[in-house]
């Protein structure tokens, strides 16, 4: 019964049998093209991200000198900037640094 259904409907079909023609040189060389964009694009990553850990190397440098030595060693105390000494600019740039982390010292 199912058997002869299923011949009834494939027979019944029409197939169209429309042959497409791909030209392989066209292929190849877009595939070419868009695999010299690809490594042309991955090359400018790779450099994006050498230059940026060259540059967090550096402020990760200049960070530790900061916190192992302070400019309050260097700056005498009685040296005013805008009628403040540099240990008034110091403690509040610790607050608002406390506040923008979540209460971490800077000096752990």
């Amino acid at each position: 019964m199912w058997a002869d259904l299923i011949a009834a409907h494939s027979n019944s079909m029409e197939l169209n049998s429309d042959i497409c023609t791909v030209d392989t040189s066209a292929l190849k060389l877009n595939a070419k093209r868009e695999h010299d964009k690809i490594t042309e694009l991955l090359d400018k990553i790779h450099v994006t991200s050498n230059n940026t850990l060259d540059q967090l190397e550096r402020t990760d440098k200049l960070y530790n000198f900061i916190i192992t030595n302070p400019l309050r060693h260097f700056i005498p105390k009685t040296k005013k900037f805008n009628n403040r000494s540099y240990c008034e600019y110091e403690e509040e740039f610790e607050l608002y640094y406390r506040m923008a982390t979540g209460g971490n010292s800077i000096k752990e």
